[in-house]
């Protein structure tokens, strides 16, 4: 059986395969009607559709405004307003990322979005709802304060933006298809299609036209980390591959963090320079 990829934007992309209780899972769901998968005349080709269209792309928001007083950072949220995103649905006070923006950016990467940052309609709202936007509201000072040096570059007295942003925008975890089963290797399967979908020059063309729009003083790396499926050799990182392009692009000051569904306490929240 050969997995698909079929949108309107990026046209067909294959999936590697190799979780093949996932992929059975995948077909079933198309043999019981599931709008987001289509099977073949062949009934080898399963194409996954609509899911990778434009319109599901998460767009890319900004969350915080860091204010420093001495050596003190606070992330302070925007107030509610008539610019907010998707106010109705979405978990904080968002706004569309401005360009020409005059002050300084500081933009922190998520791999891609996942159930929360969808509504019941399956229409994309903003990055980071749920338990990962709770963690970085609830730890967003300890990002800066763990690491002296990235609070040595955050300018007093000048308006610094935080952005939130999927390199990724769209939701390889497939929830809109396998809802809540299969969840250890859903995440194997994720970083997957992740790495399936940043291979296409497109989506790395997409995030380095908005990486040069955003223009940011220091990128903070939050993508996840390895996954494994039984009996199968470790995944590349996303985190790494992404650290990779940023270097090779021209981009400095680049950190990297752990993911936010990790952050227990403000202790095994390390950040580096890289």
């Amino acid at each position: 059986m050969t997995l698909w990829i079929d949108s309107n934007w990026l046209g067909s992309v294959k999936i590697p395969a190799n979780c093949p209780r996932l992929e059975e899972s995948i077909k079933e769901k198309g043999r019981s009607g599931c709008r987001y998968v289509r099977i073949g005349n062949q009934n080898n080709d399963v194409y996954i559709t609509n899911v990778f269209d434009r319109d599901k792309a998460v767009p890319d928001v900004e969350r915080y405004n860091i204010h420093k007083s001495g050596c003190t950072v606070r992330l302070v949220l925007h107030r509610r307003s008539k610019n907010n995103v998707r106010s109705q649905d979405n978990d904080y006070n968002d706004r569309l990322c401005k360009q020409n923006y005059l002050g300084d950016t500081v933009v922190f990467l998520l791999e891609s979005p996942h159930k929360n940052e969808y509504d019941n309609n399956n229409d994309p709202i903003a990055p980071a709802q749920g338990d990962t936007g709770r963690k970085i509201h609830r730890y967003r000072g300890e990002i800066f304060h763990s690491c002296q040096n990235l609070t040595d570059q955050i300018a007093g007295g000048r308006n610094t933006r935080v952005i939130l942003c999927n390199p990724v925008q769209f939701q390889t975890s497939l929830h809109m298809i396998l809802d809540g089963s299969l969840q250890d290797e859903r995440r194997v399967w994720r970083d997957r299609i992740w790495s399936a979908l940043w291979n296409e020059s497109i989506i790395q063309r997409c995030f380095w036209a908005r990486m040069e729009i955003y223009s940011p003083k220091f990128v903070i790396n939050a993508c996840t980390g390895e996954r494994t499926c039984p009996n199968q050799r470790n995944i590349d990182s996303l985190k790494r591959k992404i650290t990779a392009f940023l270097k090779r692009t021209g981009v400095e000051n680049i950190y990297e963090v752990g993911h936010p569904s990790g952050w227990r306490s403000p202790d095994n929240i390390k950040i580096e320079n890289v």
